[in-house]
């Protein structure tokens, strides 16, 4: 126990360490308190109702951190960034040039990151002028005029500019992974809210030991789901390989025999994000545009609002749950065929003398690691939309909807918590390294 207690105070006792966790935590409390700054010449109340009744805009809520329910001089926060690192991503595929920079070393990778900013900032000045534009003229400024309109694009462009840069300043100094620590605080400053409202719906209307067993089962079931989580970002299939260079002109039977490790989910939340982003283009179309009750586009708003899927009186509606689920199988088998390319692993396998026992190396190695990476993976899918799911059911049949660390919310955390924990640990056997050569 007591070199449990060492190791997890090891880092505290680096005073390099030290710095960067201070300013870390300074920044994100600098950030926070942004967040709290109202936009001038807007209602602030105007998109927290319209917020609240839509899963898939409230989950786009909740990465801001509130800001965009509240209208803050952050209302895009860090999202604009993250869409165009995922959209860039997915643009290496088509242009041949995006993706030499992406194997073209520190240089491309530069260039690349240069690229994602410019486009982040292009993204939010365009989402920044259609929120003032559309929501403008319905209520959401208090003065819809041109310059007002200008004014709030410019305020919403220059903070989403300016955090996209602050987190990748972090990364640089490796200080951490910035976007997704600000990502990950955003939804972890909405916990004490969450947690008061769920004290208040325990105890209200129940006896007191009622309401204790509500809460002792909730914190088992979100334990539960943690652990499960942690299986998900952690948990790999190993391909057995095997060399057969010889060292020194000796075979060394310890070389000869390695593994090929497959995540189960590499590519984390990406899948959920673009089933989400899919699904909030109706409810977005419909805050502008207000559908006619009882209309074609008013069930199909419906069909994809996630707020309004396993509810026993409209149970019709979670039809919409299966072809979101489709989506996030279809994404993440597609995502992780681009960041896993089979190809190139078994021509690297082949040019390093190595193979999987009983494959061929070249074409037979790449169609079977194919069929590994698509199994994995796909059990990788399935196991992030059942935890997309569990929110959406606790919703829909039991009306418990205020859980920040349940859903895809959890998967960030735990990521961030899991990357940030291993760059700790490295930096700490870097500094102690450093300290036994001096």
């Amino acid at each position: 126990m007591k070199t449990r207690k060492k190791g997890f105070f090891n880092p505290l006792k680096v005073k390099e360490l030290r710095r960067k966790m201070l300013l870390i935590i300074g920044v994100m409390f600098i950030i926070r308190l942004l967040n709290q700054i109202p936009t001038p010449g807007v209602n602030h109340d105007y998109l927290k109702q319209i917020l609240g009744g839509s899963g898939a805009m409230g989950f786009m809520d909740l990465m801001t951190g509130g800001s965009l329910s509240s209208l803050s001089i952050l209302a895009l926060n860090i999202s604009p960034y993250i869409t165009a690192s995922i959209v860039i991503e997915l643009l290496s595929i088509v242009f041949k040039q995006l993706d030499e920079m992406k194997r073209d070393g520190k240089h491309g990778q530069e260039e690349l990151k240069k690229i994602t900013l410019y486009s982040a900032i292009g993204l939010s000045f365009i989402q920044a002028l259609a929120m003032s534009v559309g929501f403008g003229r319905k209520g959401m400024l208090t003065h819809f005029t041109w310059y007002w309109v200008l004014i709030i694009t410019l305020i919403w462009t220059a903070s989403a500019g300016v955090l996209a840069f602050v987190g990748n300043y972090m990364t640089e100094k490796k200080l951490c992974n910035g976007v997704s620590l600000i990502l990950a605080c955003n939804i972890l400053s909405g916990v004490l809210d969450d947690l008061f409202s769920l004290w208040e719906t325990a105890f209200t209307g129940h006896k007191t030991a009622q309401g204790i067993l509500y809460i002792s089962l909730l914190v088992v079931f979100i334990f539960l789901m943690t652990f499960f989580v942690v299986y998900l970002q952690t948990g790999k299939r190993e391909i057995p390989v095997t060399n057969a260079r010889k060292f020194n002109g000796r075979v060394n039977p310890a070389a000869m025999k390695s593994t090929l490790p497959i995540p189960v989910n590499p590519s984390n939340v990406i899948p959920v994000i673009f089933a989400s982003c899919i699904f909030s283009i109706p409810s977005m179309i419909a805050m502008v545009v207000t559908p006619k009750s009882g209309s074609v586009w008013a069930h199909i708003v419906n069909l994809t609002n996630t707020s309004d899927w396993f509810r026993p009186s409209e149970f019709y509606y979670t039809a919409g749950w299966i072809v979101y689920v489709a989506l996030i199988l279809f994404f993440e088998v597609f995502y992780n065929n681009i960041i896993f390319n089979v190809l190139e692993i078994s021509d690297n396998m082949k040019k390093a003398g190595s193979q999987i026992p009983g494959i061929r190396p070249g074409a037979d190695t790449a169609e079977y690691l194919r069929k590994k990476v698509k199994h994995t993976t796909l059990l990788g899918g399935i196991g992030i939309s059942i935890v997309a799911t569990v929110p959406m059911v606790l919703s829909g049949v039991f009306h418990i909807s205020n859980i920040s660390l349940m859903g895809t919310s959890l998967v960030i955390i735990v990521g961030v918590i899991i990357e940030n924990a291993r760059q700790i640990d490295a930096d700490t056997s870097a500094y102690k390294f450093e300290g036994i050569i001096r």
